[in-house]
Order: structure tokens, then sequence, then C-alpha cells
């Protein structure tokens, strides 16, 4: 039976053409599937920047060479902001253990349980 639900042709990269086969086939979903539930997922914040773009082009040219002026200062922070982060996340000055990190065996030599390589006890 046909969809009454609007469409659209998309033209990918082959690189997310592929990324999105590989989610399909993983779930066993077709890639359509895949793709609606990604944009589905941001529906929301597309909905803002229509709104934004759309007040932006009834603005006065003066207030939109302003709000340009902004949004590239935020972009910068936020930018800023993720690399601090992400470095946060990845520093290798990090003491404390991970879980994934128990059981591995130091650079002193020393199993797991303390006791050194090749020890009989």
């Amino acid at each position: 039976m046909p969809t009454s639900k609007p469409r659209i042709t998309l033209t990918l990269n082959r690189s997310t053409y592929e990324v999105i086969t590989e989610l399909a086939r993983l779930q066993k979903r077709s890639p359509g599937s895949v793709v609606v539930e990604l944009l589905e997922t941001v529906e929301e914040p597309l909905r803002n920047l229509a709104a934004l773009l759309q007040a932006a082009n009834e603005a006065p040219q003066d207030f939109r060479h302003k709000l340009a002026g902004v949004l590239m200062e935020q972009s910068v922070q936020i930018d800023n902001q993720l690399a601090a982060t992400m470095h946060d996340l990845f520093s290798e000055k990090d003491t404390n253990p991970h879980p994934y990190n128990m059981g591995v065996r130091s650079d002193s030599g020393t199993k797991p349980n303390g006791k050194k390589r090749g020890s009989r006890s």
C-alpha cells in the first residue's frame, strides 16, 4: 500500500552511505528507516534553526551583521569548551584507574595479584 508520507531523494557521499548501510545491517532495518530516525532525533533543533534563519532573513542588514558576529564568538567559545572537555577526557595525566584497566599488568613486572612474574607461590 503506498504511503501518504512525503518523500525525498538523497544523494550521499560514499562514507555516509557506508555508515548508514552498516547501521541498518547491524540493526536489521532498512537504510531509509535509519535516516528517518536520525532526522527525527534532530527535528526540534532543525525547527529552531529554521525559525532563527527566518528571523535573520527578516531582520535589518545591520542587525544581521551584528548577529553574525555574536554567533561567530559563540561558535569559538563552544569549540574551545569542546576542546577543553576532550582534553580533560583523554588526558594522559589522568591518575585515576579506569575500570577497564583492572587486572592489566603494570610496568613493574608484577601480576594483578601483586606477585612477581615467574614466582611459584
